[in-house]
């Protein structure tokens, strides 16, 4: 193998290993905003639907992560109560990275 792909190769190995740490520490680290005064936009979605209640912080930074990676939406991890949601941040400048929404 060229030094040139080589090279390459350990730079995508780099940034992918530094991108899964980033990821991971998001999830395990990151403290969920808590909401004390919730409206009902709280626990339904614009639709109507519930929003998944998760119990454990990292279950709800994970499905940010998740939504991000597969919807291209930007979420915030919340808690209310005793339970944690996700949903889009009313202060949010882009509230998807999606090009085609």
């Amino acid at each position: 193998m060229k030094t040139t792909a080589k090279k390459i190769l350990i730079g995508v190995g780099t940034v992918a290993g530094v991108s899964i740490l980033a990821i991971g520490g998001y999830v395990v680290f990151h403290k969920p905003s808590e909401v004390r005064n919730p409206c009902q936009r709280s626990f339904f979605r614009a639709d109507g639907i519930p929003k998944v209640a998760f119990d454990k912080a990292w279950k709800a930074n994970l499905q940010s992560v998740i939504q991000l990676v597969h919807y291209g939406e930007i979420c915030n991890s919340y808690k209310v109560g005793e339970s944690y949601y996700t949903g889009h941040s009313k202060y949010a400048k882009y509230r998807s990275i999606n090009p085609f929404k």
